[in-house]
């Protein structure tokens, strides 16, 4: 290592935004906060195929909605078969945050809409500062405005305005951004707009035993994306951060689609009409 580059690490403790010009581009320790979520689970187990073996993941033991018993336990193990160093994890139990950001220089955040949030996202952020070790910070988000897409915008404008889960996660998105004022952290937020998963999961008894699908967009088209397709291009900034640091990205749909055009998808794929 150079020594301007030693120099610029120690200064960059010292002096806030200096670090940003010193950084690698080595990932280093990885921690996803949720190995059990549609997208953290995709992302762990892509990092891990991708040949990057230093990765750590949260497990949340309690329930989650529709999911059965031991479902934690088995997405465990298929994570440390391939690998991961798998810990329990969980956003109520701040004792969870130090340990689980020993020696992490990379955090990959999806959170929960969940009770004390407003306290929990600056604690777990202070706490990754305080580490010195975590360089880079990625989370996922809601459809957030930029200046690329004025429709876009509108639209994530009335979202943050008028729901509390976006608006919360904006918040928190307004807090991660301003880590780099004070520390060596550096940011990427991916914001999404409707995954298909969540109604999915969300309604998996309903729709096998009642044969019902409901929403609440009023027979709007909704831009849903998969969260596959969000966990590829986490997993790319991810594995090379340099570009992507303190950016703010929208991914979303080719096009919305109509609570109709789902209803018959979803029969198709249970083989009995599906009622909206």
């Amino acid at each position: 290592m150079s020594f301007l580059k030693k120099l610029g690490k120690a200064s960059a403790d010292l002096i806030p935004g200096l670090g940003k010009f010193t950084y690698d581009n080595d990932s280093g320790k990885i921690f996803v906060t949720s190995g059990t979520g549609v997208i953290g689970y995709r992302v762990a187990l892509s990092l891990l195929e991708a040949g990057h073996k230093d990765v750590r993941v949260g497990i949340f033991e309690g329930d989650r909605q529709g999911m059965s018993d031991g479902f934690g336990k088995s997405i465990a193990e298929i994570l440390e078969q391939k690998g991961a160093e798998v810990i329990e994890f969980n956003w109520a139990q701040e004792e969870n945050y130090s340990v689980a950001l020993d020696d992490v220089k990379t955090v990959f955040c999806t959170l929960p809409h969940i009770e004390g949030w407003a306290d929990m996202f600056p604690t777990f952020l202070k706490i990754c500062k305080q580490k010195k070790t975590v360089e880079h910070f990625v989370k996922i988000s809601f459809l957030r405005p930029t200046h690329a897409f004025k429709g876009v915008a509108e639209i994530a404008r009335m979202y943050r305005e008028n729901v509390p889960f976006v608006s919360f996660h904006g918040t928190c998105d307004d807090i991660l951004q301003q880590a780099k004022s004070d520390s060596r952290i550096s940011y990427t937020i991916i914001c999404t707009s409707h995954l298909m998963a969540t109604p999915l999961l969300a309604q998996g008894k309903l729709l096998r035993e009642e044969h019902k699908f409901i929403t609440a967009s009023y027979g709007m088209g909704v831009n849903y994306c998969s969260p596959n397709d969000v966990a590829d291009a986490a997993v790319v900034v991810l594995l090379n951060q340099k570009p992507h640091r303190n950016q703010v990205y929208n991914i979303t749909g080719p096009g919305p689609t109509k609570d109709s055009e789902i209803a018959e998808l979803l029969t198709k794929k249970y083989g009995t009409p599906i009622e909206h």
